[in-house]
Parts: C-alpha cells; sequence; structure tokens
C-alpha cells in the first residue's frame, strides 16, 4: 500500500468519524433543548394557580 493510498484510508475514516460525531452533537443538542422545556414546564406547573403579588412582599426578620 503506497503512502497516498495510506493518506486517503485515514482522511476517509477521519470524515467517517467527524460525520459519526456530529450527529451525536446534534442528537445531545436536541436532548438538551427537550430537558430545558420539561424543566420550564414544571415550573410552569407550579407557578399557574398563583397571583402574583400586587407590591413587593415584605418579609419581617427578627
Amino acid at each position: 500500500m503506497t503512502e497516498e493510498e495510506q493518506d486517503e484510508l485515514y482522511a476517509d475514516a477521519i470524515r467517517a468519524g467527524a460525520r459519526r460525531a456530529g450527529g451525536h452533537l446534534i442528537r445531545a443538542g436536541i436532548e438538551l433543548v427537550s430537558g430545558i422545556s420539561a424543566f420550564l414546564d414544571e415550573l410552569i406547573k407550579v407557578r399557574e394557580g398563583e397571583t402574583p403579588p400586587d407590591r413587593p412582599q415584605k418579609i419581617e426578620l427578627e
């Protein structure tokens, strides 16, 4: 096998690995957005039903 053929094999392997890594990165990004969405949904569920205070709340300290 010549050096050029060896270099071509390495280049093909690098391209294939980068393509696979990119796919995993995209899927991980989608999972991250999905997780943040679920987190915000839970916060919204807790917040629903509460009326916002008309004025700032005063917390007395002893």
